[in-house]
Parts: C-alpha cells; structure tokens; sequence
C-alpha cells in the first residue's frame, strides 16, 4: 500500500509540474508534451540539484558511503 501511494504520489507531482509549466520554466527549452518527457526535464533537475550538492558537500557524501563500507576516492 506504501508504494502505491508513494508511486501515485510521484506520477500527481509530475503530471501537475508539466501541467502548470513547472519544470518547463527552469528545466526544458522545449514543450512538455508527454509524461516521459516531464519525467526527464525532472530527473535533469535531480541530477543537477544532487551535482550541485555533492560538489559542496563531497566530504559528507564520503562519510555515508564509507559508513555502508564503500570507498568514495
């Protein structure tokens, strides 16, 4: 049940940015017209937030990953 809501939650959350112009604005130079589109003008904007962060914070990013057993060189 958990999924459903999350995963109905996520596709609500697209569909109402690509209705109301939302990731078009800031993230596509070009007319959202299908979901899949809206789908990666937002995973483009993730990418670009999470680079953003981790350029910043690339010290925090390492302690977690070292803290799962991974190394981040």
């Amino acid at each position: 049940m958990r999924h459903f809501i999350l995963v109905f939650s996520a596709y609500t959350f697209i569909l109402w940015h690509q209705l109301t112009g939302g990731l078009r604005c800031r993230w596509a130079n070009k007319s959202l017209n299908s979901f899949t589109e809206a789908l990666e003008a937002f995973r483009t904007a993730m990418s670009y937030r999470f680079f953003h962060w981790l350029t910043h914070n690339r010290d925090v990013f390492a302690a977690y990953k070292a803290s799962l057993g991974y190394i981040w060189a």
